[in-house]
């Protein structure tokens, strides 16, 4: 099985049905995922450099077969999700309690909303 492959399969077992018991923990795996992005790239140009961060695939991290540009949107829209439903259930907002979050992580389609709750 090729690393890509693993990458994949991990951010597709990430529970997308968040609650106190698991919330921390899928942080911390997400998190992971992250570790084996490169810190440093490097181009000829400031014109090449650019083409590539929002053309070339970056094939690290969570979302492999996208460009930098592409993966860091996608990363950065899961963690605002992810801490979020973490506020969300330590009870930052009184009014919104609810005991589980049912989310949709990267590109995930399986909910009319990003976040949804029902009680």
């Amino acid at each position: 099985m090729s690393f890509l492959t693993l990458i994949k399969i991990l951010v597709n077992t990430l529970p997308r049905t968040l609650n106190q018991q698991n919330i921390k923990q899928t942080i911390a795996v997400y998190l992971k995922l992250l570790d084996n992005i490169p810190l440093k790239f490097e181009s000829n140009s400031i014109l090449q450099l650019l083409t590539d961060i929002k053309r070339k695939e970056l094939n690290y991290g969570p979302y492999p077969h996208v460009s930098l540009f592409e993966s860091a949107n996608r990363i950065m829209s899961d963690l605002t999700i992810l801490y979020g439903v973490k506020e969300l259930l330590s009870g930052a907002i009184e009014e919104i309690n609810f005991e589980q979050y049912n989310v949709d992580l990267g590109h995930d389609f399986n909910n009319m909303y990003d976040i949804e709750a029902k009680k």
